[in-house]
């Protein structure tokens, strides 16, 4: 919506409303015996008009320069209240003003017989009118003030984030490159992005009966000591962790105690193993110093471009806490790493007095295995009691941000408060899906019986989503849900509208079928997809989401089982549509010949990226016991030691421009040893090379190394 013409119509109403209110005075003054409705309108009236006031100026992007030159609330709401509005105002001031002399402005003397011209009847159902669009939209005043608060608390903490990143920045290349490449080399992860992600999504004053409770206090004061805090899945885990983070750093600001933090990720690979949360601990550490120690220097040069070994980063974090003198330490989402038994007993030897002193806190799910490996360390249990206050400030709030339940009468408002507060039984996210849920009806009868049949099991509510998804979007649902579940990291809306739209054996992609909205995505996949706060990517709404698409029971729901994904069979089909579209027609001319072009490229294809950098990650999961000639031919083909293609150069452009990001430079790509050899087409070269197809997806310019894994497809 345009918020010029959102503006416009308020001007529209509020100049209506001007003119009814000096007729009003008008008629005050030229009728005899004014009548008390028409004085009650007149001020209903004049009461009107300073909401529209208020209205106008959060409107005003002078006014209120956080929200921009978005429309806020209020313009996204209450666009058809304003024309119907505009109409009705419009209609009473035209019978008005049929009984006022047009030359002097006077009230004809006809209507001082007829004294006021609406009958009392008449004129008190205006009067309601009015009052019925006063209290709309003082309600979406109100309303626009919670957003507009909202907008200014995430503005401010975009910008806190970027100057911090700035000037994190600015000190670490002050550092030299050396610095720079040594802690992207300990770890790509990024746990930054989880931090913030959460603190933008999680309400003010929530959180405080965790870090206000005794066990916390002491946990924190004492020196060496751990805590681990469970939930059930979907009870708020990793937005609380951000309230731990946050009241940490106040505590210990004037010390010199450090914090230290990390988020598992399930949406992301490079977040989900123990290497890069003991690499990511370490850099996050090193930051702090004014040089990379010894120690680290060594196994960087030693590695040759290798990944750090998981032995050597125990070790080197072991000491680097040994010789500070203080250490807090966040672990959020433990139970999405990957190879967890690798650091359990790792972990829980940290906050031990070798280690030097360090605070260890851990949130997880109650896993069998992680419950063991903590039963001796102090706990604290999310218990549905603990966060019911802020399950129902988290209703309230969702209740006002959506428009459809916003616009509810109170008594069903109440209604859904006390049916969701209720049956939530500390789990925010079947809150989040049954509120979505209850929106899309369209009636007062059907809210009252959604409420009443609302699943409190998380897999009969993910069913039922699915069995709502219509015939006609199934296959796209399928393959939006394939890629979410087994990508290597989140994925753009525009990435995934190619990656959904490529079909086995074309030589192009079919623009014709890609979706006009891309955000089409989340309605087809309702709440089980969402996008990131800033809109650019989309992830699964919750690891629950993934656990059950790929859970054994979801084949025994006959609506459910076509939506199953199974890993392996999954990854090598990805595997295929991403060489399908390094195989199409569009890179049949090679590698670019300078950066202006190569952009041009990555614009026209948004997938070319990560297509580039991950399909021998999804290839990797392949077993000769599959025997998929589909996949076979694509990879033999793509990988051919007799004629490598231009497709295949052009790859290795786009691969290493991935790998670089924007610290590379456009044709560095040339210098790897085994482009050299394609491109000068020595054929000896190539044959020793291609013996193995998979030698190119391991070698050490693709990211590989002497560790790439290789598997021999022929």
């Amino acid at each position: 919506m345009d918020p010029l013409s959102i503006t416009a119509s308020v001007i529209t109403v509020v100049t209506l409303t001007g003119q009814l209110i000096s007729l009003g005075y008008s008629y005050g003054a030229g009728v005899s015996g004014c009548p008390k409705e028409l004085r009650d309108l007149s001020a209903e009236l004049i009461s009107f008009s300073t909401i529209l006031d208020a209205v106008k100026g959060v409107l005003d992007p002078t006014k209120n320069p956080a929200t921009g030159a978005h429309p806020t609330l209020i313009g996204n709401s209450l666009q058809n209240d304003l024309d119907e509005c505009a109409t009705q105002l419009k209609r009473l001031l035209l019978f008005l003003q049929k009984y006022q002399d047009p030359a002097g402005g006077k009230v004809k003397k006809v209507v001082k017989r007829m004294m006021w011209p609406l009958k009392e009847q008449e004129t008190k159902d205006w009067i309601r009118r009015i009052e019925g669009y006063k209290s709309t939209f003082s309600l979406a005043l109100s309303t626009d003030g919670l957003h507009l608060s909202r907008v200014i608390s995430v503005n401010v903490l975009e910008l806190k984030r970027d100057q911090e990143e700035e000037r994190r920045l600015a000190i670490l290349k002050r550092k030299g490159d050396k610095f720079l490449k040594t802690l992207s080399w300990l770890s790509p992860a990024d746990h930054r992005r989880n931090y913030d992600t959460a603190c933008m999504l999680r309400h003010p004053g929530t959180g405080g009966w965790l870090t206000e409770r005794d066990g916390f206090k002491e946990w924190l004061r004492k020196d060496n000591s751990m805590l681990w805090v469970h939930g059930i899945p979907g009870s708020g885990k990793t937005i609380l962790s951000s309230i731990i983070i946050d009241k940490i750093y106040d505590e210990i600001k004037q010390t010199d105690a450090e914090l230290i933090y990390y988020y598992f990720d399930f949406k992301e690979a490079t977040k989900q193993t123990s290497r890069n949360l003991y690499g990511n601990l370490i850099s996050q550490l090193l930051e702090h110093d004014a040089e990379v120690s010894p120690e680290v220097e060594r196994l960087y040069d030693d590695a040759n471009g290798n990944p750090p070994s998981l032995d050597d980063l125990k070790v080197v974090l072991t000491n680097l806490l040994a010789a500070r003198p203080k250490t807090v330490i966040v672990i959020d989402a433990l139970d999405e790493c990957q190879d967890r038994s690798e650091i359990l007993d790792n972990l829980s030897k940290l906050h031990e007095p070798a280690s030097g002193k360090v605070n260890l806190l851990i949130t997880s799910r109650q896993e069998t295995d992680i419950k063991w490996a903590f039963s001796g360390a102090p706990s604290i249990a999310i218990k549905p009691a603990d966060i019911k206050d802020d399950i129902k400030s988290f209703i309230t709030k969702e209740i006002e941000r959506q428009p459809k339940l916003r616009r509810l009468p109170p008594h069903m408002k109440a209604e859904i408060m006390s049916a969701l507060s209720i049956g939530a039984d500390g789990m925010f996210r079947w809150v989040k899906h049954s509120l979505d849920r209850v929106a899309r009806q369209r009636s007062n009868k059907a809210i009252k019986s959604t409420l009443h049949t609302l699943s409190r099991d998380m897999d009969q509510t993910y069913e039922r989503i699915l069995a709502n998804i219509p015939p006609e979007d199934a296959i796209l649902a399928q393959r939006v849900l394939q890629w979410l579940v087994c990508s290597f990291r989140p994925l753009t809306l525009e990435e995934l509208v190619e990656a959904i739209a490529i079909e086995p054996g074309a030589c192009a992609l079919d623009r014709a079928t890609l979706l006009n909205d891309p955000e089409d995505i989340t309605d087809i996949c309702a709440s089980l997809v969402s996008l990131s706060d800033d809109g650019k990517t989309v992830g699964l709404a919750h690891f629950s989401v993934k656990e059950y698409l790929i859970s054994p029971q979801i084949a025994s729901s006959t609506v459910a089982a076509p939506f199953r994904i199974d890993l392996e069979k999954t990854h090598v089909l990805l595997a295929k549509r991403c060489l399908t579209y390094l195989s199409f027609e569009d890179f049949e001319l090679g590698p670019t010949r300078d950066e202006a072009e190569f952009e041009e490229r990555v614009n026209d294809h948004s997938l070319l990226g990560y297509a580039s950098q991950n399909w021998p990650l999804h290839a990797l999961h392949y077993a000769p016991d599959q025997d998929d000639i589909e996949f076979l031919a694509l990879a033999n083909g793509f990988l051919n030691p007799s004629a490598p293609s231009e497709n295949l150069l052009a790859w290795a452009q786009a691969r290493h421009m991935e790998e670089a990001g924007a610290a590379g430079r456009w044709d560095s790509y040339l210098d790897c040893e085994v482009v050299k050899v394609l491109v000068k087409n020595e054929r000896q070269g190539i044959e020793a090379l291609m013996r193995d197809p998979w030698a190119l997806t391991g070698c050490e310019c693709f990211g590989g190394g002497a560790s790439g894994a290789r598997r021999a497809v022929v």
